[in-house]
């Protein structure tokens, strides 16, 4: 059986592990946004759909004025 002592290390530790992974989850956001090429590689096929459903109609409306 483990002490009080012995759990408060314990969860202590896993906090710090999951502190690590979003600290790291938060370095790479950041750098993958100041990657300007690489905001597409984060993109699935329907954000590319609508992105280039939008690009159609941003030209259309350059066309028609």
């Amino acid at each position: 059986m483990k002490t009080r002592e012995q759990k408060l290390l314990e969860q202590n530790h896993e906090l710090e592990k999951i502190a690590d992974q979003l600290e790291q989850q938060t370095l790479q956001k950041q750098y993958n946004s100041a990657s300007s090429w690489n905001w597409m590689a984060r993109l699935d096929g329907v954000d590319i759909v609508e992105l280039a459903s939008e690009m159609v109609d941003t030209v259309e409306e350059l066309l028609g004025d």
